[in-house]
């Protein structure tokens, strides 16, 4: 059941061809750098949106996870099935998160699962930047730590894409606080660094074409990939 329930997670990341574990807008921006094809975010034409900008779907999506969460230690299984399990729901809970810091910065953090009687945390502050990225932080190192080194199987979700998300979310939120005041910066940095180096240690060669690795139908045994969709066709 908690298998079953997982899969739909897989659903969060990014549909072809959008930014994906290994694939992100600073490799388009190698070929289209420049202020009106380059990526928005780095040629700064994002804004804060006035409406909804996502917060709906994704917040929907944390209550997901948030229940998987809740609910895990109540399983039957045994207890080191239960702290795989609940490492991917804190992967999957930080991914969506990242997607909330990187639009909004300080949002409200939901540890638990939010019911319509929960007035005071539904219509309640944001939290601060410091607490979503510490939180992040938080639950992206204890999913390293536990989950299974193969994920649940071959293409699932597994340690060095934990490591991956660690190693992004490091630097975005690192070099954001360096290069805006605020405090901490080291310590998302440095965690990126010692993710990024267990990475290359265990993928010390890419795949050669860079044409194939954004045009093909199916990644499968392509050098360098962490985790990829698979398509039907």
């Amino acid at each position: 059941n908690v298998k079953i329930y997982s899969w739909s997670f897989y659903e969060f990341f990014e549909t072809y061809a959008g930014n994906n574990i290994h694939n992100t807008e600073i490799d388009g921006d190698l070929i289209h750098n420049s202020n009106n094809t380059g990526s928005a975010y780095i040629w700064g034409r994002v804004l804060v949106p006035t409406n909804d900008g996502n917060w709906t779907d994704t917040y929907a999506n944390i209550r997901k996870v948030n229940l998987l969460l809740d609910n895990i230690p109540n399983s039957e299984m045994a207890e080191a099935d239960i702290a795989h399990w609940r490492a991917v729901g804190l992967f999957f809970r930080a991914h969506e998160y990242f997607r909330l810091l990187k639009r909004f910065g300080g949002v409200p953090w939901l540890e638990n699962t939010v019911l319509d009687t929960d007035t005071d945390i539904l219509y309640g502050p944001r939290d601060s930047r410091d607490v979503v990225a510490s939180n992040m932080l938080r639950d992206l190192l204890e999913a390293e730590a536990n989950i299974k080194v193969n994920g649940d199987g071959p293409n699932t979700l597994n340690k060095s894409a934990v490591k991956a998300l660690i190693s992004r979310f490091g630097l975005f939120e690192g070099t954001w606080r360096k290069y805006h005041g605020l405090s901490n910066h080291e310590l998302y940095l440095e965690a990126s660094i010692s993710a990024s180096a267990s990475l290359l240690g265990e993928f010390p060669n890419l795949h050669s074409s860079y044409d194939q690795m954004y045009n093909s139908e199916d990644l499968d045994g392509v050098a360098g990939v962490i985790l990829y969709q698979h398509f039907v066709v």
